[in-house]
């Protein structure tokens, strides 16, 4: 039986190997905002032990997560193609949120699964796997059954342009 004194989920962490750049993204590229933060933008960046506890608290809608910036890692593969977990974010309008990304640059991909939902896949600079997604009321007709096709969304980052260039190979 479910605990009736937990009410949601607060928020969730993730980590980054340059905070910088993961609010570059995070708030260039999705929109999001920093809410709290626990260094200073105008400051040099500590080195050594200091700048491991380096973090950037977000809102996006009505979810709430932190990037922690931990230089010694571990961080997610940039370029693991079978990483879990993934970040889902549901959106009103998969449409808008997929010019978004193609606003910026940033490689996705349109996916669906059993049930009613319909996703864009994309990922971080730091290969965090995130989604927005349509729960209900998006039509699957065209749309990819099954998992992303995860070598052709890499990309490298630019946090000057907010923009996203594809990885040659």
């Amino acid at each position: 039986m479910a605990d009736p004194n937990v009410l949601h989920l607060a928020h969730y962490t993730i980590v980054v190997r340059d905070i910088s750049l993961a609010e570059a993204f995070y708030c260039k590229v999705m929109g999001a905002d920093v809410i709290r933060r626990s260094w200073k933008p105008e400051e040099p960046d500590p080195v050594g032990d200091q700048r491991a506890r380096r973090f950037s608290q977000f809102q996006l809608g009505s979810v709430i997560f932190d990037a922690f910036e931990e230089p010694a890692g571990p961080w997610p593969e940039r370029r693991n193609l079978t990483q879990h977990p993934h970040y889902a974010f549901e959106v009103k309008s998969l449409k808008e949120s997929g010019q978004r990304l193609d606003k910026h640059r940033i490689p996705h991909e349109w996916n669906t699964f059993h049930g009613p939902g319909v996703g864009i896949y994309f990922s971080d600079p730091d290969g965090n796997h995130l989604e927005y997604i349509e729960s209900h009321g998006h039509s699957k007709e065209g749309i990819k059954f099954g998992d992303p096709d995860w070598p052709e969304l890499q990309y490298d980052f630019d946090p000057g342009n907010g923009q996203g260039s594809k990885v040659s190979r």
